[in-house]
Parts: structure tokens; sequence; C-alpha cells
């Protein structure tokens, strides 16, 4: 049992990071999308 609770901890942490970085790769892509945009208008 403890062995199970263990590896469902490890999991969530796993997880957890990688919706971190997702949520960060996200923002930046938004950045560059808005940026590129910008510049479009520009041009």
């Amino acid at each position: 049992m403890h062995q199970t609770n263990l590896y469902y901890n490890i999991c969530t942490i796993y997880h957890n990071k990688i919706l971190a970085i997702n949520s960060i790769k996200l923002k930046t892509r938004i950045t560059e999308n808005s940026s590129n945009i910008k510049v479009n208008k520009f041009f």
C-alpha cells in the first residue's frame, strides 16, 4: 500500500511539472504570436 502511495505521489509531482512546463511554453508561444501580429500589421 505504501509502495503504490509513493508511486502515486511521484506521478503527481511529475504531472505537475509537465503542466507547469506546458503553461510556460504556451505563454511564450502567445507572446511570440502577439509580437508576430504586431510586426505583420506594421509591414
